[in-house]
């Protein structure tokens, strides 16, 4: 997730795997990202499913976490993160 991408509304919906919604801002070059007091867990798994039927992904959407646990696992034999993704992190 970077700057520019917030700035230009590239990220329509953002939400923690409890189904929180997260509101994301910038700071220069950094990334604000705020869990508000809102819940939406039927629009997440809406997504989820939206998300899985464009990918024909085999997980189940109705639970969340267990999803989110999956999709984050590190590729075998592979030294990038989640999904192919680079594996660093910051605060």
């Amino acid at each position: 997730m970077e700057a520019i991408d917030i700035d230009a509304g590239e990220y329509v919906a953002l939400f923690t795997n409890t189904g929180m919604v997260v509101t994301a801002s910038t700071d220069t070059d950094r990334v604000v990202l705020t869990i508000t007091d809102q819940s939406d867990e039927d629009g997440l798994r809406a997504r989820i499913r939206d998300h899985q039927h464009r990918m024909a992904g085999p997980e189940s959407t109705e639970d969340p976490q267990a999803l989110a646990g999956h999709q984050l696992r590190p590729d075998p034999g592979t030294s990038a993160g989640p999904s192919g993704h680079g594996g660093s992190t910051t605060d």
